[in-house]
């Protein structure tokens, strides 16, 4: 995964420079059209970041701990725990 996370800028630049290639070739009006259609695609891949209201958080415990919250909710811990805070309300928090 880390490998496919480090190469995927070089697959969009090289998929890219492709396309511009082959833009090259074709009249004006399919041009506009085909930088219209990659504004879109563009689009489509950045607007749900912005969007996003998810923040990650990286928490330690201890595997005792971790091991006898699965062996009690017979669910994951990292799921367990996302429940938890999910079910905390925020006007209860002074």
């Amino acid at each position: 995964p880390f490998v496919l996370f480090l190469s995927f800028p070089y697959l969009i630049h090289k998929g890219i420079t492709i396309l511009c290639t082959l833009l090259k070739a074709f009249p004006k009006h399919k041009i506009h059209a085909a930088i219209i259609i990659l504004l879109i695609i563009a689009a489509a891949i950045i607007i749900p970041g912005i969007f996003n209201k998810k923040e990650k958080m990286t928490i330690t415990i201890d595997k005792e701990k971790y091991h006898a919250i699965e062996q009690k909710t017979k669910i994951k811990p990292e799921k367990y725990i996302e429940k938890k805070i999910n079910d905390i309300n925020i006007n209860d928090i002074k």
